[in-house]
C-alpha cells in the first residue's frame, strides 16, 4: 500500500507516519516526533534530498546544507545560523520564525517560501530568487540581496535597515 504519490512518499513515509500513530496512540507523541525529526535530519544529512520533510525546530546552525533539496519542508522555528544553503532549492519550504543570521542563502530557490518573522540578519541572499515569498515582517538587517529576484515577494513590515538591494 506505499505507493510513492505526492501525499504518500513511499515505504519510509508510510513507515515515519505508522510508527507515529503507534506511538501516539500509546501516549508516546512527544517521543515520536523526536524520532521522526531525528530520522529527517538524518536522511537530509545522508542523501541532501528531504522534500517535504518535518524539521520544526531542528538545530542545523553552521551545517553545510550546500545543494540540498529541502522543497516544501517544515523548518518552523529552525535554527540555521551560518548554516551554507548555496544553490539550494528551499520552493515552498515553511521557514517562518527560523533563526538564519549570517545564513549564505546564495543562488538559493526560496520561490513561494513562507518567510513570516525569520532573522535573516547578515543572510547572503545574493542572486536567489524569493519570487512570491512570503518574508511579512522579517529581518533583514544589514542582508545582501544583490541580484535577488523579489518579483510579487511580500515584504510587508519587514526590516531592511542596511540591506544591499541593489540590481
Amino acid at each position: 500500500e506505499a505507493r510513492n504519490t505526492k501525499k504518500n512518499k513511499g515505504i519510509l513515509g508510510t513507515a515515519k507516519r505508522a510508527i507515529s500513530q503507534a506511538l501516539s496512540n500509546i501516549g508516546i507523541i512527544d517521543e515520536a516526533k523526536a524520532q521522526i525529526l531525528s530520522w529527517d535530519v538524518e536522511t537530509l544529512l545522508m542523501t541532501g534530498n528531504c522534500r517535504g520533510c518535518r524539521l520544526f525546530r531542528a538545530n542545523l546552525a553552521g551545517a553545510d546544507l550546500t545543494g540540498v533539496n529541502l522543497e516544501e519542508a517544515n523548518l518552523f522555528s529552525s535554527t540555521l545560523t551560518e548554516a551554507k544553503l548555496i544553490n539550494a532549492n528551499l520552493t515552498g519550504a515553511k521557514l517562518g520564525n527560523a533563526d538564519m543570521t549570517r545564513a549564505d542563502l546564495t543562488e538559493a530557490n526560496l520561490t513561494s517560501a513562507s518567510l513570516q518573522t525569520t532573522n535573516l540578519t547578515e543572510a547572503n541572499l545574493t542572486f536567489s530568487t524569493l519570487t512570491r515569498a512570503d518574508m511579512t515582517a522579517s529581518r533583514l538587517l544589514g542582508a545582501n540581496l544583490t541580484g535577488a529576484n523579489l518579483n510579487t515577494a511580500r515584504l510587508l513590515r519587514a526590516n531592511l535597515i542596511e540591506a544591499t538591494l541593489t540590481r
